[in-house]
């Protein structure tokens, strides 16, 4: 897109209408997974909406999986997001949303009196990604979603690279958001997070060299209680643990 320099109050919306009746839209966010309308608080905004890496829209049947690489506000069923009115205004917000499979990508707007320039202008590319499939499964929705917005980097090894990984999660619902090396790879910081909206359990497994010690962390990473290698995740939870090898 190459965007005018303009000074009148605009904005700019890119539309998917996708045909797929009776359907529900679940939006990945921080800390869970938001079904529109039925988890949002009463005094929630409606008029436009934020995820974090993708959104689902998806009956029994079929349904699709949507990323927004650059743009993270979207809009539902309609464009609600034109209020331009000034501080104090009432405007026109929407207190219920029905059910859609049309979503609006909010790219740009200078509605509001901010720190930016008047007027921003010039080349931009917005990038979208979307994957068709069957019935809705939260696991290939996330995974796809990650593959979009955390593409795997390759780099050229001079030996032969391990092929064991040094951690695998016996369960599909619940996946490492961090890993991270510390004293030369003989400890690893995991933060694992679970998809699921129930309990899950996790069995810990080390394909490539046993763990002499697992141990939950309290903020900071600083070691806590030690733990064997299963656990139990809350609904959406997320555990940060200190792996020792």
């Amino acid at each position: 897109m190459d965007k005018l320099p303009l000074t009148e109050k605009d904005g700019i919306h890119f539309g998917f209408n996708f045909n797929i009746p009776g359907s529900k839209t679940r939006v990945d966010i921080p800390w869970g997974i938001m079904e529109v309308e039925k988890d949002q608080w009463v005094q929630g905004n409606r008029n436009w909406l934020v995820l974090q890496r993708w959104l689902d829209i998806s009956n029994e049947t079929h349904g699709v999986t949507w990323c927004s690489l650059d743009a993270p506000l979207f809009e539902y069923g309609d464009r609600h997001a034109n209020i331009s009115m000034g501080w104090g205004g009432q405007g026109n917000w929407v207190t219920k949303l029905e059910p859609s499979s049309t979503i609006y990508s909010w790219v740009t707007n200078n509605h509001w009196h901010t720190n930016f320039p008047l007027t921003q202008d010039g080349p931009v590319t917005f990038r979208y990604r979307i994957l068709s499939h069957e019935e809705y499964d939260v696991v290939k929705a996330n995974r796809f979603g990650l593959e979009q917005s955390q593409p795997l980097v390759y780099v050229t090894a001079d030996k032969d690279p391990c092929v064991q990984p040094l951690l695998a999660i016996d369960n599909p619902k619940v996946y490492p958001t961090i890993l991270k090396s510390l004293d030369k790879d003989r400890v690893l910081i995991v933060r694992l997070r679970s998809l699921s909206d129930g309990e899950e359990n996790v069995k810990l497994l080390f394909p490539h060299k046993n763990s002499k010690r697992i141990s939950l962390c309290r903020p900071g990473e600083v070691n806590s209680e030690k733990i064997g290698e299963e656990l139990v995740m809350k609904p959406y939870g997320q555990v940060t643990l200190k792996l020792e090898f």
